[in-house]
């Protein structure tokens, strides 16, 4: 899916070009609200320094912020030691992490039934992450850029991901090492504010690695339709703090 100006090649290989220019942005909805129910949260996964899927919760971090006496933040400490994610294994490794989780626990996300197919007969209208759910909700205000989704279905489920664009591709390939940094303070931030022992104070010291991610699977109702989704996060808040 594009975010962008109609042409006379919608629907051609699977792509649809819409118009946004056709929103008017601050006209009032005519329609109702969507049933939304709240994200509940039913599992978690994570990958490891080497982007190396694991089925637990092995890089949760607690939040834990720091004192206003130790501020201003450093994001520059201990950058030239940073270890950057680098590029994936393969295109689609977010929804083949994914599929793992999935795949791993099918009995409890599957439903019912007699029929022998083949692949996960899930419960569910659609598995997707969080950041493609905010990207579709902002395509009527989004006017810089174009982004692309690959739709697969599946036994009934349409598994939703994301699909780089050339202009994606290039953006990424010519990031000078300014812009590699800044992207880098983000990652220096969270070691401030968590920590991996709820009851330690965060290790602010150890060298920053941006591979490391902890994601929680969670499900909705989006006007009758079950939602399945991934998100990353940065950090959980601990009962013990």
């Amino acid at each position: 899916m594009h975010s962008g100006v109609a042409t006379n090649r919608d629907h051609i290989n699977g792509t649809l070009n819409l118009n946004v220019r056709l929103h008017r942005s601050g006209t009032k909805f005519p329609g109702a609200f969507p049933r939304l129910s709240c994200p509940q949260p039913i599992g978690c996964y994570s990958l490891n320094e080497s982007r190396q899927f694991q089925d637990y919760a092995s890089n949760v971090s607690y939040l834990n912020l720091p004192h206003r006496t130790e501020f201003p933040l450093d994001l520059n400490a201990g950058i030239e030691r940073v270890q950057r994610k680098g590029e994936a294994a393969h295109k689609y490794k977010d929804i083949h992490d994914f599929c793992r989780y999935i795949c791993n626990h099918q009995q409890e996300l599957s439903r019912p039934s007699t029929d022998q197919k083949k692949g996960p007969n899930l419960s569910y209208d659609f598995v997707t992450f969080r950041g493609i759910l905010r990207q579709i909700m902002c395509t009527p205000y989004e006017r810089r850029k174009d982004y692309r989704l690959m739709a697969t279905r599946l036994n009934g489920t349409i598994y939703l991901a994301k699909v780089e664009t050339e202009a994606d591709r290039l953006e990424r390939e010519s990031m000078t090492k300014q812009q590699l940094d800044m992207c880098s303070w983000g990652f220096k931030f969270e070691q401030y504010c968590t920590t991996e022992d709820p009851k330690k104070l965060p290790d602010t010291t150890s060298p920053v690695n941006e591979a490391k991610e902890f994601d929680c699977v969670f499900h909705l109702t989006l006007n009758g339709l079950q939602v399945l989704f991934a998100a990353e996060m940065d950090g959980i808040k601990s009962n013990a703090t």
